[in-house]
C-alpha cells in the first residue's frame, strides 16, 4: 500500500498516490549541497531555502490530518515503522540543516517557523534520539512516535475520533440492538476465555505473578460466569416494562423502553486486569451498546492479549480494545461519548468526571477507600481471623474492597497477631516469598509508595515487614495500634499492610469510621445483632459484608459501588445491564372517546367547575390498573363481573 493511498474513513494525502515513496518525496537534499553533489551559488540557496520552507509548510499541514491514516491501513507493520523512521530521519536532517543556517538572515525567516511545525507535527521529533551518523534510533528515543512501539502500530490519537465515529455509525444502523445479536456476541466472549484460558493465566502471571486459582477465580471464571447470568436473563431484561395505569391514562399505554446508550468507554484497572475491563464491558454489549475498552497499561501483558484476542471473537464493527497510557485515555475522553464506565483511584476519577462533564457524559466511578473491619469479642476468632486475613492476602492486598485496617480491643488484637501467625505458615509456608500462592506489587513505584507507609508508620510491627524491591516484594505485615494521623491511616493502603486500631467498643469504631471519608466497602464481625445494626444505620458505605470479607462480589443479585469518595453509580448482575441502559418512558396514547373526555379538563375555557373535576381526577388513589392489557380488556371485565353478581344476588332472593 502505498502512502498516498487514501484512508477507508477518509482523510488527506501525504504525497499524490502515484507518486513512489522515497526520501525525496518527503524532504528535497539539506541546503548547501545538491542532489549531483555539485556546489550552488547564494542565489541558488536561497531558491532551495525558500523551496523547502513551503514545502514543510505544505507538508506539516497533510501529516496533521493524515498521518495517522497510514499507521491505521498499513497491513505490515515493520513497514510502517521503516517508513515513519524514514520520516524522522528527515525531520532530523531539516533539524540540523536550520541549526546550521540559522544564523542567515535569508534562511532563519522563511525556514525557522515553517520547519518548526514539520518537526512537532510527529510527536517525539523534539527528543529523537541519532546514532553516529545521525540516523533516527526508535529504541534509543526519549519520547518515539505515539505509533510506533515495539513494531505494532498502535492507532494515532487522531484515530481515536475515527473509531469513536466508526461505532457511532454502527450504533445508528440499529445492528447492537438486535438481542439474538447481543446473546451471539456474548456466547463468542465466553468462548474466548475457554479457548484461552492458559494465556490469560500465563500474562496475568506476568503482570503480577498472580497465582493460577487466583486467577481463574477472580478473573477468568468469574467473567465467564457473569456472562452466563447475562444470557440467563437477558431476554426479559431487554423487554418493554409496562407501568400501572391512572384514571387519566385509563384507556392508554404506559411503559419503559430499554434503550441502549450508544457508544461507551469502558476504562480498566490494573490489578484485575481481565476482571474490571471486560465485565462491565459484557453488560454493556448485553444492553445493546457499542464498546471501546481501554484496559489498564499497567498490566501491558494482559492488555496486549485482549486487544489481539477481542477482535477474534467479536465483531469489529461494533467493538474495539484500544491500548496506551494516560495520554491516550485523555484524548479518549475528548471524544463525543454516550457513557463512561472508569475504575481505579479517586484522583483519576475526579478527572474522567470533569471530563465527562464537558459533553454532559454519565458516567460510573467504581473507585476505593479504606475498608474498614469491626471484630467484636465474641466472634469465632480463628475462622474471623482466617476470613480477614484472605481478604488481605489475595492478589497480596491489592483489591479495592480488600480490608484496609481493623478496629477491635487491645485483647483482641493480641489473639489476632498469634492466630495470623499460625494461619500464614499455614497457609504459605515458613518462606511467604516463595510461597507460589501470594502475588506482587504491580510495579516499582507503587511498592515504593507501599514501602513508604511501612517505613513512616510510628505502629508496632507484630507480623511481617519483610520487603524485598528487586522483586516488588512486600511481606503481609501487621501494624499494632498507628495513631489515626499516621499515613497508614489516612491513604488506602492498596497492599498487604494490616493495622489494627485499638477501641474500647463498637461506638468508638463508628465515630472512627465516620471522621474519614465514605468506603466503598465494610466488615463487621459479631454475634450481637444490635451491634450489627448500629453499623448498618449509623455509617455509610457501598456495601457491608458482615461475618467475612470479600464475599459479597459473588452474589450476582447484590450491586456493587461507591458513594461519595468511593465512587457513584452500580453494576454486577442486572444492574450492569441497567448502568448501560437509558429507561425510555413511553406512553402510547389512544384517540378512545372515554380517555379524551377524562382529559378534556386541559382545553379551555377554563370554569369554577374544572377546577374541581380535576383536583377529582388527579387525585392520587392506591388503585392501580397494570400491565399491557388494553382499556376493553378491563371494560369487559367489569361488566362481566357486574353480570355475575346480579345474577348471584337473582339466585339468592335478593
Amino acid at each position: 500500500m502505498q502512502i498516498g493511498a487514501k484512508a477507508p474513513t477518509g482523510g488527506c494525502h501525504i504525497v499524490p498516490s502515484s507518486m513512489p515513496v522515497s526520501a525525496t518525496n518527503v524532504f528535497p537534499a539539506p541546503l548547501g549541497r545538491r542532489e549531483d553533489g555539485a556546489g550552488e551559488t547564494k542565489n541558488q540557496k536561497k531558491r532551495q531555502a525558500s523551496a523547502l520552507a513551503a514545502r514543510c509548510q505544505r507538508l506539516s499541514g497533510q501529516m496533521e490530518h493524515g498521518i495517522s491514516n497510514i499507521a491505521t491501513n498499513l497491513l505490515d507493520p515493520l513497514f510502517a515503522e521503516a517508513k515513519f523512521t524514514q520520516i524522522c530521519n528527515k525531520c532530523a536532517e531539516a533539524k540540523q540543516t536550520y541549526r546550521k543556517h540559522a544564523t542567515r538572515k535569508h534562511v532563519r525567516r522563511k525556514f525557522a517557523l515553517t520547519a518548526c511545525a514539520t518537526w512537532v507535527v510527529l510527536p517525539g521529533c523534539n527528543n529523537i534520539a541519532l546514532d553516529s551518523r545521525g540516523v533516527y534510533e526508535p529504541t534509543r528515543s526519549t519520547n518515539p512516535p505515539l505509533w510506533v512501539t515495539n513494531t505494532t502500530v498502535n492507532r494515532a490519537v487522531a484515530t481515536l475520533g475515527h473509531v469513536v465515529q466508526r461505532l457511532r455509525e454502527t450504533f445508528a444502523s440499529g445492528k447492537t440492538k438486535d438481542v439474538d445479536f447481543r446473546i451471539q456476541q456474548l456466547q463468542n466472549l465466553q468462548r474466548m476465555y475457554k479457548e484461552n484460558k492458559e494465556q490469560f493465566i500465563d500474562v496475568l502471571y506476568k503482570d503480577l505473578r498472580k497465582p493460577r486459582y487466583e486467577a481463574i477465580f477472580t478473573d477468568i471464571d468469574y467473567c465467564s460466569n457473569d456472562i452466563d447470568y447475562l444470557l440467563f436473563n437477558i431476554r426479559e431484561w431487554a423487554k418493554d416494562e409496562y407501568v400501572p395505569r391512572n384514571l387519566l391514562t385509563l384507556m392508554d399505554v404506559p411503559m419503559i423502553h430499554n434503550d441502549p446508550f450508544g457508544v461507551v468507554l469502558v476504562i480498566g484497572a490494573w490489578n484485575y486486569p481481565i476482571h474490571l475491563s471486560m465485565l462491565p464491558a459484557a453488560g454493556a454489549i448485553a444492553a445493546g451498546n457499542c464498546v471501546i475498552v481501554k484496559p489498564s497499561e499497567l498490566a501491558p501483558n494482559t492488555s496486549k492479549l485482549l486487544a489481539e484476542l477481542v477482535p477474534k471473537y467479536l465483531d469489529e464493527s461494533c467493538y474495539a480494545v484500544l491500548e496506551g497510557g494516560p495520554k491516550e485515555a485523555q484524548e479518549l475522553l475528548k471524544c463525543k461519548l454516550d457513557y463512561i464506565f472508569y475504575t481505579g483511584g479517586h484522583v483519576v476519577g475526579k478527572i474522567v468526571g470533569e471530563a465527562a462533564s464537558k459533553n454532559l457524559t454519565p458516567v460510573t466511578l467504581e473507585l476505593g477507600g479504606k475498608s474498614p473491619v469491626y471484630v467484636d469479642t465474641d466472634v469465632d476468632v480463628d475462622l474471623a481471623i482466617r476470613r480477614i486475613m484472605w481478604g488481605k492476602c489475595a492478589n497480596l492486598g491489592q483489591t479495592c474492597i480488600a480490608p484496609d485496617y481493623v478496629l477491635t480491643t487491645k485483647e483482641m488484637a493480641e489473639k489476632f497477631v498469634t492466630h495470623s501467625q499460625q494461619i500464614l505458615k499455614e497457609w504459605y509456608g515458613d518462606d511467604l516469598k516463595s510461597s507460589p500462592d501470594l502475588s506482587r506489587i504491580v510495579n516499582a513505584r507503587h511498592f515504593e509508595r507501599v514501602q513508604r507507609l511501612l517505613n513512616t508508620t510510628k505502629g508496632e510491627i507484630a507480623v511481617g515487614g519483610k520487603v524485598d524491591a528487586s522483586e516488588n516484594w512486600i511481606e503481609p505485615t501487621i501494624i499494632l495500634n498507628p495513631p489515626l494521623e499516621d499515613p497508614v491511616m489516612q491513604e488506602e493502603i492498596f497492599g498487604p499492610l494490616l493495622p489494627i486500631v485499638y477501641v474500647q467498643n463498637h461506638r468508638e469504631a463508628i465515630d472512627i469510621i465516620n471522621k474519614g471519608e465514605k468506603p466503598l466497602s465494610m466488615y463487621v464481625f459479631s454475634r450481637n445483632q444490635s451491634i450489627v445494626d448500629d453499623f448498618v444505620n449509623q455509617t455509610s458505605a457501598g456495601g457491608m459484608c458482615i461475618n467475612d470479607v470479600v464475599f459479597q462480589l459473588g452474589v450476582d443479585e447484590l450491586p456493587f459501588g461507591g458513594v461519595g469518595q468511593s465512587g457513584m453509580g452500580l453494576y454486577h448482575g442486572k444492574y450492569t445491564f441497567e448502568t448501560f441502559t437509558h429507561k425510555k418512558s413511553i406512553l402510547v396514547r389512544s384517540f378512545n372517546a372515554i380517555g379524551e373526555k377524562l382529559a378534556s379538563i386541559r382545553y379551555p375555557p377554563y370554569k369554577p367547575a374544572t377546577e374541581s373535576y380535576g383536583a377529582m381526577i388527579t387525585k392520587k388513589r392506591n388503585i392501580q390498573f397494570g400491565g399491557p392489557w388494553p382499556w376493553w380488556f378491563f371494560f369487559a371485565t367489569g361488566m362481566i363481573t357486574l353480570g355475575v353478581v346480579q345474577y348471584a344476588l337473582k339466585v339468592m332472593g335478593w
